[in-house]
This record gives structure tokens, sequence and C-alpha cells, in this order.
């Protein structure tokens, strides 16, 4: 049954953005990258997905073939392993770490500047823990800890939390421009940069979550 779904209309969240399964399966037919296949190993796992998750077997057992004395230890060859979930096999995915990025979101969000800025005072610390464990919780979960595991000059941590900040922001939760906003929380030496990042929270795959979590709070 799997092999009739149309794969070029259900999408996974890589480091090149949002991307079809169809594509995403095609483009490590060719070039096997870490990202794409932890987004469709998060992918198969979650909708219980078999022929995609065969497919990724077949990529691996190419891949590992072609190398003479087996696989050797790389970026772009670092697959999770599988475990035995509820009597089947599923991809594993405790090698992703979300405590890191649920941490130090929650310890942003408790710092001075959040209280300064905040347009309520029920928007406290407590407020902020629970919205980022239901964020850290949530469908976009695996997609965030991916991207934070990204390190050196490509880390996308500071963009993170420039997203998230940016989008309490539009929500309403924050008051003032992009640019005070930076200025105030600090993260990097040029606030400039992380008000870019600010005003690219609402062009996130998880952006409709925060909004609509937001929105339930306040019916």
């Amino acid at each position: 049954m799997a092999q009739t779904k149309d794969y070029s209309k259900v999408y996974v969240v890589t480091e090149q953005g949002r991307m079809p399964v169809k594509t995403a399966l095609d483009f490590l037919r060719y070039y096997y990258q870490e990202d794409v296949l932890l987004a469709l190993y998060d992918y198969a796992d979650e909708y219980s997905d078999w022929y995609v998750l065969n497919q990724i077997r077949l990529f691996r057992k190419r891949r590992l073939s072609s190398r003479k004395g087996g696989s050797v230890a790389s970026q772009g060859n670092l697959p999770r392993t599988m475990q035995q979930s509820a009597g089947r096999e599923t991809p594993d995915t405790t090698q992703l770490n979300y405590f890191a990025p649920k941490k130090s979101l929650q310890e942003l969000l408790r710092q001075e500047w959040f209280a300064e800025m905040c347009t309520d005072a029920t928007y406290d610390a407590r407020w902020t823990d629970a919205f980022v464990d239901a964020l850290m919780g949530s469908e976009w979960r695996n997609s965030i800890a991916t991207d934070w595991t990204i390190s050196g000059k490509r880390s996308k941590r500071n963009q993170i939390k420039g997203y998230v900040v940016g989008l309490l922001a539009d929500a309403g939760v924050l008051k003032g421009s992009y640019d005070k906003i930076a200025a105030k929380v600090g993260v990097t030496d040029e606030p400039r940069s992380f008000s870019r990042y600010m005003g690219l929270g609402k062009k996130q795959p998880f952006a409709d979550w925060v909004m609509n979590y937001l929105s339930a709070e306040k019916r």
C-alpha cells in the first residue's frame, strides 16, 4: 500500500529546507547526506512507512558495499540504529539530543530581558518553561533537535533561538521591534544578525504550531 502513496505531496524538513519525500529519496540515490537520511527516518517512524524505511536500508546497503574494507565513519555515514519497540522494529530517535535545545531555550526565556520585554506578567518562567516543553514535545521536535546538532560554522543554535524569540514577538508575547528585542537578548555580538533570525521565524516549518499554541491559550 505504501508504494501507491504520492510521495511528491508529503514532506520532510532538511537542512536544504522543506523537501518532498520523493525528492529526498531521489537525493539519497545520488548524494548520501545525513540530514536527509535523518529526516526520512523520522518520517518513516512517525507514519510507520515501511516502503520509505526499506528504501533507506537499500541506500545504506549500497553505500556500505561500495566502500572497500567496510564502512568508514563520516558525517554522511552515521545512520541511527534500529530498535525493537512494541514488537516492531522502528528507527531509534534516542540519539537525537532533545534535552539540550529544550534546556537552552528555557534558560534563554528565563532571563531578565524576557520579563522586561513581555507584554503581560502572566508570561512568567512557568509559562515559558511549559511553552518550550510543548514545542519540544511536538511533531517538530526531531527537526529542531537535528538542526541543533549541527556544529562549527554551520551551527544553527543562535538561529533557532532567534526563530523562537521572533515568533513570540510576532504573536504579541514580546513588545518592541526585532532590533530592540535583539539588543536586549544579547545572544550574538551583532544584534542585527539575531534580529534577522527573528524575522525569519515566521518562515520556519514550526511557525504555525507556535501560533496555534498561543491562539489556543487565548480562547
